[in-house]
């Protein structure tokens, strides 16, 4: 998994893309209460198996910016991918509850104008804005 994510970047910087943004959700800042909930029920041995499958979850969705594009890879077993290039983008859409807000947290979508809908929609993702504000200096740019 590590090799390929090398490569995947040694292929960008060839192609001159540069890896901006490279995150999974965030297990504690998306959902706080669960996860203490969680960590209580670890006692009981039942905490402990939520918390894999949260985690695994979590390592199974990764969003990617880069100076071109942004790109969603989405399972373990089986594998989705959904990218938008930047000059493509009409919409960015930031969500943040008043708890996501105070752990800098959100959720991402993004569309672009020959799509319906959110090509790019994942919740929990760090540092949002930093996101949008990537997204924006080069969307502009790609104009």
């Amino acid at each position: 998994m590590a090799q390929r994510q090398r490569a995947v970047r040694a292929q960008a910087a060839t192609d001159d893309e540069e890896v901006l943004y490279h995150e999974h959700p965030a297990m504690f800042g998306n959902r706080p209460i669960l996860f203490v909930v969680c960590l209580i029920l670890c006692a009981a041995g039942v905490g402990l198996l939520c918390l894999g499958w949260w985690w695994l979850h979590c390592q199974g969705v990764l969003l990617e910016v880069t100076n071109r594009r942004s790109t969603l890879r989405t399972g373990i077993l089986s594998r989705a991918l959904s990218e938008v290039w930047h000059r493509e983008v009409c919409n960015i859409k930031l969500e943040q509850t008043f708890s996501q807000r105070l752990m800098h947290v959100g959720t991402i979508g993004i569309s672009s104008a020959g799509e319906p809908g959110f090509e790019i929609l994942v919740s929990g993702m760090p540092h949002p804005e930093t996101v949008k504000e990537i997204i924006d200096a080069y969307r502009q740019n790609a104009r």
